[in-house]
């Protein structure tokens, strides 16, 4: 989805985007293959919305959210606005592991460690 100079909000093809509109979210085409992906895969990780949550862009998140959930799949979701979503949809018991820190959460995941834990352990 885009809005233009004028506030006008459209979906669009990232091709079809123009210099003076801005994208703010996911569109339904976009939303359906990550659905398909979640519903192949073993295992998902989600850090943040897909976009611009804190403006009222939240549907497409909600609805991969809810997509995930549904399904078999091991997940580990995180972010102060994904869990926001997770939250008002009720819905936190249907993920593997939840954080409200994102950046927290993927520097942990990649360096097995957080500045706060390596304190502690000193």
């Amino acid at each position: 989805m885009t809005r233009n100079e004028a506030g006008i909000i459209m979906t669009k093809k990232p091709n079809e985007v123009l210099n003076d509109e801005k994208i703010l979210d996911a569109g339904d085409e976009t939303v359906s293959h990550l659905i398909k992906y979640v519903n192949e895969s073993k295992f998902v990780l989600l850090n943040g919305p897909l976009g611009d949550y804190e403006k009222g862009f939240g549907k497409p998140t909600a609805d991969l959210i809810r997509a995930i959930a549904n399904s078999d799949v091991k997940s580990i979701v995180g972010g102060g606005d994904t869990t926001a979503v997770i939250s008002e949809l009720g819905i936190e018991n249907k993920f593997t592991f939840v954080s409200t820190g994102g950046g927290a959460m993927l520097d942990f995941l990649l360096n097995e460690t957080l500045p706060g834990i390596t304190a502690l352990n000193k």
